[in-house]
């Protein structure tokens, strides 16, 4: 058993897409501070304008996000909707429309991201969209 404390420091990651530099949220891995194995569990902090990834769909895992503070849009296909704290997103394996989420606000927005691990998901890219 391992325990992740909110006042302890963590190795504070940034994620960047790897095509073009873009960075994007900033993030700890809980998952691996408290030793799971089958699970992924992050807490990423996105600033003003960054988005959480590049435009994607899992082929296997489906990943939940909630937001803990601030607002963010959650961008799912061509549909653009505002989530804010305390309110929560779902996204299902082998969806057909790519998500991410970006945060259009003026503050920092922190969520909390969980899927399986599971090393036969495939993480499919999309070309950037305009928004």
């Amino acid at each position: 058993m391992a325990i992740f404390r909110k006042n302890k420091r963590y190795e504070i990651k940034e994620s960047r897409r790897s095509s073009t530099g873009e960075p994007m949220g900033l993030y700890v891995d809980i998952g691996k501070e408290t030793a799971l194995s089958k699970m992924q569990v992050f807490r990423v902090k996105l600033l003003p304008g960054r988005r959480s990834s590049p435009p994607h769909i899992h082929t296997i895992t489906e990943e939940f996000v909630y937001v803990l503070e601030g607002r963010v849009s959650a961008i799912v296909g061509s549909k653009v909707t505002e989530l804010r704290a305390g309110d929560a997103i779902g996204f299902p394996a082998g969806a057909k429309e790519t998500h991410y989420l970006r945060n259009d606000g003026n503050v920092l927005a922190c969520l909390l991201v969980t899927r399986v691990n599971s090393a036969s998901d495939q993480m499919i890219f999309k070309p950037r969209l305009k928004n």
